[in-house]
């Protein structure tokens, strides 16, 4: 079996927005599913729901 390696931005100003709700999750090796709604200037969100599934 193929071991993976990931390598992530420590620099939350260099994430995408949504990242720092959901990666932590994700990294801790859940699963998660979720829905983000984007501005109208496509950088930032106007709600979001994330769910361990």
């Amino acid at each position: 079996m193929r071991k993976a390696t990931l390598c992530f931005l420590r620099d939350g100003d260099k994430m995408w927005q949504d990242d720092i709700h959901w990666l932590p999750l994700v990294l801790a090796g859940k699963r998660v599913e979720g829905e983000f709604h984007f501005a109208d200037n496509g950088e930032s969100f106007e709600k979001f729901n994330i769910r361990e599934i």
